[in-house]
């Protein structure tokens, strides 16, 4: 787990005990279960005495759970209320449900909305039904930022879309769309996708990516209370932005 890019050395603001700790919180991932001392300083690169140290505190706080048995921890309900209070105050994530469900309906794939962390990207909310079991990502989920249609969505945060045919994974096809607030928050990022056998190149430049851009800039009017161009305008856009962001990208 990288350290953060500034040199905190010579930041007298940065609290280093306080950035450690939460280090070790963020090295529990979904499905994980378990962790002992030794996996955790594996995963943030510090030393196993400051782990133990760590664990302590973070334990006699409430956000670590401890297994005596197998000499592990889990994250304890006082860590679980951080993630759920911040989804709770995500106002994108509820305003774009109806969205979201609309172009799943439309598209028979699934429509995820998320946030950078790092060098990835975690979901905070999907639409998905029985038509897209092949997508088997939820919420918490995180995915790489160079390889998928929503990160490469959140680098360009800009009109149109991107896509990813199979560059994450080979049978996935997926188009990308960046959110852009004047609130301070975000940027965000959706996608929409599905098996790469139901979301032919053709079907992504000229349905799937220009409906997304479109439901895209009507969440944004809806949060800003700009009234959103009309349909015809942002397909427009959508396939011409889509083009240039794919070429871009370097994907032929």
């Amino acid at each position: 787990m990288k350290r953060p890019a500034k040199k905190v050395a010579t930041d007298r603001s940065f609290v280093v005990a306080l950035s450690r700790g939460l280090d070790v919180l963020r090295a529990f991932h979904p499905n994980d279960g378990l962790l002992g001392n030794q996996e955790i300083a594996a995963r943030t690169n510090l030393p196993k005495p400051t782990i133990s140290r760590l664990t302590y505190t973070l334990t006699k706080l409430g956000y670590l759970t401890p297994v005596p048995r197998f000499e592990k921890y889990q994250l304890a309900p006082s860590a679980m209320a951080l993630g759920y209070a911040a989804l709770a105050n995500l106002g994108v994530r509820h305003l774009s449900e109806a969205y979201r469900e609309e172009v799943m309906r439309e598209t028979g794939g699934a429509v995820a909305v998320g946030g950078r962390d790092r060098t990835s990207m975690i979901y905070f909310g999907q639409s998905r039904n029985g038509l897209t079991l092949g997508v088997q990502l939820d919420v918490g989920s995180r995915i790489p930022i160079a390889t998928t249609a929503m990160g490469r969505a959140y680098i360009w945060a800009r009109y149109g879309f991107t896509i990813s045919a199979g560059e994450w994974q080979n049978d996935v096809a997926a188009v990308g769309v960046g959110l852009k607030l004047n609130d301070g928050t975000g940027p965000y990022a959706f996608n929409c996708g599905a098996p790469a056998f139901r979301f032919t190149e053709d079907r992504l430049l000229n349905d799937i990516g220009p409906r997304l851009v479109a439901m895209v800039r009507n969440i944004e009017a809806a949060l800003g209370g700009i009234a959103p161009p009309s349909k015809k305008e942002e397909i427009k856009k959508g396939r011409a932005g889509g083009r240039v962001a794919r070429v871009a990208e370097g994907i032929r």
